[in-house]
């Protein structure tokens, strides 16, 4: 176990991977680096009330889950243990991250409530106090995982099989293709502004392809560059649409808001969010060129 670096020196050595290296050797700098932030991203996020630590364990939990499976053919009977790792962490975290996007929402509309009616302050003010009582209980939820110690992970990750090197890069290619490929089959019916759930689905898969690409940009430059980019700015976009929509359902379901004296107030929000979203579906329509063209075949 002593010989896997420290956090602070795998952050060194992955800003020195360049096409220089081997899979072999930028596969276990990868994959110990997202390790090891876990290690320190879970405990800070079971144990404070900030989106922040969730928030890194969640991106930390879905590069490790995209690294193993990239690069499993090094690690077999242990690229399974690190994506288990790592998927027990963003689904772990789920419910405190939604909660922590819709407080933040929240904050902003209080922010607005000078210019609201009194009933409208009132109501802002109540799901304020509903979101924060939950988000507690949410961070108690996956109160097993501050207990996760990945230590004989991490050693296992340090140890690639190098005696698999010889068709690695082929296996990574091919994963990536396969990325792209059920990113893009999803992209027509995606355009079609009511398939809120087919959105969410194109953005998990854009999120897959990400942080896979993210395990190769050292070895790929420049190509790597202008695909991230519009990935994270079609996964952003996409984000929005998605937490509009989660906004939107807790509004219309939130006890009390079917009775005549709240329905009017709720209207009025779920109104103002339709037209939120519309403006965000429109960006999205405008990427979709440089979206496709993103998800297009790959080469090391």
């Amino acid at each position: 176990m002593a010989l896997v670096p420290s956090l602070g020196r795998l952050e060194e050595l992955r800003m020195g991977l360049s096409p220089a290296n081997s899979v072999v050797e930028a596969s276990r700098v990868l994959l110990c680096l997202q390790a090891r932030r876990l290690e320190q991203a879970v405990p800070e996020a079971v144990a404070g009330q900030h989106p922040g630590p969730v928030h890194d364990a969640r991106v930390a939990g879905r590069r490790l889950r995209a690294g193993a499976t990239v690069f499993r053919s090094l690690y077999p009977g242990t690229w399974k243990r690190a994506e288990r790792a790592g998927r027990a962490v963003t689904t772990g975290f789920r419910q405190a991250r939604d909660l922590d996007i819709r407080a933040s929402r929240l904050r902003r509309m209080a922010l607005e409530a000078p210019d609201r009616p009194a009933g409208a302050c009132a109501l802002v003010r109540a799901m304020q106090e509903e979101t924060a009582a939950q988000r507690v209980g949410a961070v108690r939820a996956p109160g097993s995982l501050a207990g996760w110690v990945p230590e004989p992970l991490l050693a296992a990750l340090w140890r690639p099989r190098a005696s698999r090197a010889h068709g690695a890069e082929r296996d990574v290619v091919v994963r990536l293709r396969d990325l792209g490929q059920w990113a893009r089959l999803l992209i027509p019916v995606a355009m079609v502004e009511a398939h809120c759930g087919v959105q969410h689905r194109l953005r998990i898969r854009c999120k897959a392809m990400r942080y896979s690409l993210e395990m190769m940009d050292w070895g790929l430059g420049p190509e790597a560059t202008w695909r991230l980019e519009t990935l994270r700015r079609v996964q952003d976009i996409l984000g929005d649409i998605h937490d509009i929509d989660l906004f939107r359902a807790y509004l219309e379901h939130r006890p009390g808001a079917k009775t005549t004296r709240m329905s009017g107030r709720t209207a009025e929000i779920v109104a103002g969010l339709a037209e939120e979203r519309h403006r965000h579906f429109a960006k999205f329509l405008g990427v979709r060129g440089r979206l496709e063209k993103a998800l297009g075949p790959v080469s090391l």
